[in-house]
């Protein structure tokens, strides 16, 4: 999740509009690796529910998201 804030935290110095393909394929492959990880946490608290278990939040992933 550090990686992914990292990116999110670049995306205001991407100004240069000749760069626009080469951001939104930055953009493109954060966005699949974001909805990967979503997959994975909607799966780990899924196993949690079952087990009677508290699910667990992930704070970095609204940061992430926002």
């Amino acid at each position: 999740m550090e990686s992914y804030i990292k990116l999110v935290e670049e995306l205001p110095t991407y100004g240069d509009i000749g760069e626009l393909p080469r951001y939104f394929k930055k953009m493109a492959t954060l966005d699949s690796k974001l909805d990967q990880a979503m997959e994975r946490i909607d799966g780990f608290n899924a196993e949690e529910r079952a087990f009677g278990f508290n699910e667990t939040s992930y704070p970095s992933l609204k940061i992430v998201s926002l």
